[in-house]
């Protein structure tokens, strides 16, 4: 993803959350393979947009072996 593009955005009344799917490695517990992830509690420089406040993201994309 390029370094200015923002990973979390409101569009039409939708959060949009992109992250680019990296290669297939296991979880710490060996039980799914993560496919893509953002910073636990990625401060995300969005508001919600009927009060305002600052959305916070977390997302583990996975699948099963």
């Amino acid at each position: 993803m390029p370094e200015n593009a923002k990973p979390v955005t409101v569009e039409n009344g939708h959060l949009v959350i992109r992250i680019p799917l990296m290669d297939p490695v296991p979880s710490s517990t060996g039980k799914t393979l993560l496919i893509g992830q953002l910073a636990t509690g990625y401060d995300a420089t969005v508001r919600e947009p009927k009060t305002g406040k600052p959305i916070r993201v977390s997302l583990t994309a996975m699948i099963k072996p």
